[in-house]
C-alpha cells in the first residue's frame, strides 16, 4: 500500500517512544510525504531547546524522513487542498488547510494518509490509517 505521512503520526511516535514500531510498520509500505510535513517536523526539531535532544532528532531526520520522497507544494496541489477544505467546511466540519494539503498530496499520489488524527482526514474524504489504533 502506498502511504503518505502526516506530521501527527511522527509526533505521536516520538512522544510515545514508538518510533521503532512505526518504522517497522512503514517498512511494509511504499512511503511518501509532502513538503508541508517536512517543514512542520524540521521547525519542531529546530525549535527544540535541549541541544542533545535536538541533535538526536536531527540525526533521525537525516537518516529517515529526509530520505522519504516528498510531494512538492505547487499551485495545483494548493488548489486541490482548497477544494477539499472548502467541501468539508460546507458539510459542517472545521477542516484545516494544513491537513487538506497533506490530503491533497496523498490523493495526488493515490496514497492513504498515515496519521494519528484520523478524523481530520476522514472529514476531508481521503483514506486514512493510524497504525497505533487498536485492531
Amino acid at each position: 500500500m502506498k502511504v503518505c505521512l502526516d506530521s501527527a503520526i511522527l509526533i505521536t511516535a516520538f512522544r510515545a517512544r514508538r518510533v521503532p514500531e512505526l518504522l517497522d510498520w512503514l517498512s511494509e509500505h511504499d512511503v511518501m510525504t509532502c513538503d508541508l510535513v517536512r517543514a512542520e517536523i524540521r521547525s519542531g526539531i529546530l525549535g527544540t531547546a535541549n541541544a542533545r535532544t535536538r541533535e538526536a532528532q536531527e540525526a533521525w531526520y537525516a537518516d529517515t524522513l529526509a530520505r522519504v520522497p516528498s510531494r512538492q507544494l505547487d499551485r495545483a496541489l494548493c488548489e486541490q487542498a482548497a477544494i477539499l477544505c472548502g467541501s468539508a467546511r460546507r458539510r459542517g466540519y472545521q477542516a484545516r488547510i494544513d491537513d487538506a494539503l497533506v490530503a491533497a498530496a496523498a490523493q495526488d499520489a493515490e496514497a492513504t494518509v498515515v496519521s494519528s488524527n484520523v478524523s481530520h482526514f476522514e472529514q476531508l474524504g481521503v483514506p486514512v490509517v493510524n497504525p497505533f489504533a487498536p485492531s
